[in-house]
């Protein structure tokens, strides 16, 4: 018998054994897993008993008197009229597009600005009160909100007013 036919047979037997092997530890688990012993386990309870009011748990039947009374109108809360709003409100707007320098470079932010408005709900200012972190953000929030965003101003007692509106969107890819 040559080296190589020699090494050949070696390596048949290993396999071999090997391959027995595999299955017999896999039976020999199984058996375990099976296995019926009798475990207890104890596990705490605790029971509470309450006693219940029968009488008490029944719902009360109030009774009503009807009284005649005149037709009463609502009294009206102070400074508000019908149609009032506190505050400014958008009444047109467009989706703000993410530039495209933003999305090439990946950049993300959340921007906040003031939006100053007259009586006549025309911007007069915008203040950036924060940031993204980049102009472009920034820039492209502010140049779409002046414009393409009209508003209704603050309204109080049936008469428009200058008012201060907050406005903030996240740029996220």
């Amino acid at each position: 018998m040559s080296a190589n036919q020699y090494r050949q047979w070696i390596a048949i037997i290993i396999s071999i054994v090997f391959h027995i092997l595999l299955a017999i530890i896999p039976i020999q688990m199984s058996k375990e897993i099976i296995s019926h012993e009798k475990k207890e386990f104890k596990v705490p309870v605790n029971i509470v008993i309450k006693e219940i009011d029968p009488v008490a748990s029944l719902p009360r039947q109030e009774k009503t008197v009807k009284q005649k009374t005149k037709h009463r109108t609502l009294p009206k809360k102070r400074g508000l009229l019908p149609g009032d709003r506190k505050l400014p409100v958008i009444s047109q707007s467009i989706p703000i597009p993410y530039p495209k320098s933003a999305i090439n470079n990946e950049w993300e932010g959340k921007v906040t600005i003031a939006v100053k408005l007259n009586s006549m709900g025309k911007i007069t200012k915008i203040t950036l009160i924060k940031s993204s972190g980049y102009k472009v953000l920034d820039d492209m929030l502010i140049n779409v909100v002046s414009e393409h965003y009209r508003f209704k101003p603050k309204r109080i007692m049936g008469k428009n007013k200058a008012g201060l509106l907050q406005i903030s969107h996240t740029f996220k890819l």
